[in-house]
């Protein structure tokens, strides 16, 4: 079972603004409220950009055989008419908050060639997602408070996202991965701790981390890395670690990868610390985590 709570507009029926291409047709802030683990189909016909603000669990594309693609919050995702794409919100309970604009005239923008010739999707990341989560979450607030008086000013933020995406620099254009330049004007801020921390444990996950040695890394005393870190995020470094090697063998383990090739590609000592962390932390194993993902 699902509820919904949304906050934009639907700008599809103002026949006045049929002349633009391409042309919004709504813009909602989205929160889904599942009592239970759920997946469904979708397939629009048009164009649809999605921005996640929490995790909202799994998509995939095409066909019920292909994998599933883990929806992390930061991500934009770009669909194009008529392509079925499943979701899977495994986290019942947890209210799923996302954004999603659907929009006419992608073709004629160009957003045909960003499209993945193996995957018939684009996913989106950047370093730092702050300019674009205001961006995409703009359209909505701007809809949601304005209603048909906003459709100038969320076309507006729709062709300077369009311009964005087309400025990405291909991370795997086959597969339609893409990644995000800064939008213009904006002026790049020093990472925080929290974010040169993980970025340096997502380039070295397979590595063993110990507190004093990442504090001496970032030239800090343990007491005060631990400390300012736990402020930014509310969890120690270490937490943070162990939640993204199990958020990569998820991945992993959707792919189809091997046990073995999982426990080396993330970090874990050997088979049973792997199962017991992620046991500890999603409530299942990753044997009946893989077989409750697998198509019927």
């Amino acid at each position: 079972m699902e509820k919904y709570r949304l906050f934009g507009h639907n700008f599809e029926l103002k026949r006045s603004y049929i002349q633009f291409f391409p042309r919004v047709l709504s813009a909602y802030y989205c929160t889904t409220f599942f009592s239970d683990q759920m997946e469904k189909k979708i397939c629009h016909p048009y164009w649809s950009i999605t921005y996640s603000i929490t995790d909202c669990g799994y998509y995939k594309f095409k066909s019920p055989r292909n994998p599933w693609h883990k929806n992390s919050p930061g991500t934009v995702w770009l669909i194009p008419p008529k392509t079925p794409f499943w979701e899977n919100f495994p986290n019942a309970g947890t209210p799923a908050r996302y954004i999603y604009i659907d929009f006419m005239g992608g073709e004629i923008a160009g957003l045909k060639k960003l499209i993945g010739a193996n995957t018939g999707f684009a996913c989106f990341s950047a370093a730092s997602t702050d300019a674009v989560r205001k961006m995409i979450v703009g359209m909505a607030e701007t809809g949601g408070k304005n209603q048909e008086g906003g459709f100038l000013k969320v076309m507006s933020s729709l062709f300077s996202l369009i311009d964005l995406l087309l400025s990405s620099s291909a991370a795997a254009p086959s597969d339609g991965i893409w990644s995000l330049p800064e939008p213009r004007g904006v002026i790049k801020e020093e990472a925080s701790l929290a974010e040169q921390v993980r970025s340096f444990f997502l380039a070295n996950l397979p590595a063993q981390h110990a507190i004093d040695d990442l504090a001496n890394k970032f030239k800090l005393s343990t007491p005060t890395l631990y400390r300012q870190y736990k402020k930014e995020t509310g969890e120690s470094p270490m937490q943070t670690l162990t939640i993204m090697r199990i958020e990569s063998a998820k991945s992993l383990l959707l792919k189809g990868a091997q046990i073995k090739s999982i426990i080396g590609e993330t970090g874990f000592y050997d088979e049973s610390h792997f199962s017991k962390t992620f046991k500890q932390l999603t409530g299942i194993t990753p044997k009946q985590f893989r077989l409750s993902h697998k198509h019927n």
